[in-house]
């Protein structure tokens, strides 16, 4: 409980200091322009319709009456829900982004595509991170919490810092390709 508080602690911290130094290089507009994206990819993270949730109570019942068939059946079955309505959302970003290209932006059509593909990453691990809770696995969400924010946070610095806007977006893709890597791996 210790650890888990404190890489939560510590994630939280890392978010703090990354956040204010990301902000300053996007300036006023692209970090505005950042955070209304990332409204979009938070609202799509709703799209699972709660089955991530359910996945949370429905499978550490199963697997404490000893119910192990049902809860692969659970599993299995939320995975490709989530899948699913994460690929429904993610297209519905993707095709608003190409039919409204004449009234937006190219920057903010950019954004739109790839919160459209983030969608589909981050549904999926958040899969994965309810997977690890329900075993009990808190050491490894503490430290996949942890990895991914520091990554994040280090490549954010980085990639903003050099490519504005664009890498941020570029840094939140690789974040979860790289963790969700990690997790398969």
């Amino acid at each position: 409980t210790v650890r888990y508080a404190a890489s939560l602690l510590l994630a939280q911290c890392v978010l703090f200091v990354g956040g204010i130094a990301i902000a300053r290089f996007l300036g006023p507009t692209h970090f505005g322009l950042w955070n209304g994206l990332q409204l979009i990819l938070l609202y799509a993270s709703y799209s699972q319709l709660g089955m991530v949730n359910a996945l949370n109570r429905e499978l550490p019942f199963r697997r404490g009456k000893g119910e192990s068939a049902q809860a692969e059946q659970v599993r299995s079955t939320t995975l490709g829900g989530v899948l699913v309505t994460a690929l429904v959302a993610s297209g519905a970003i993707l095709v608003y982004s190409t039919i409204a290209a004449s009234r937006h932006s190219p920057l903010v059509i950019l954004g739109l595509r790839f919160i459209g593909v983030l969608v589909v990453l981050q549904q999926i691990y958040s899969y994965s991170e309810i997977c690890f809770r329900t075993n009990h696995e808190f050491g490894v969400v503490s430290k996949l919490r942890l990895r991914r924010t520091v990554l994040d946070v280090s490549l954010a610095v980085f990639l903003t810092y050099a490519f504005d806007l664009e890498g941020r977006l570029w840094a939140a893709t690789l974040t979860f390709i790289v963790i969700l890597a990690y997790i398969l791996w």
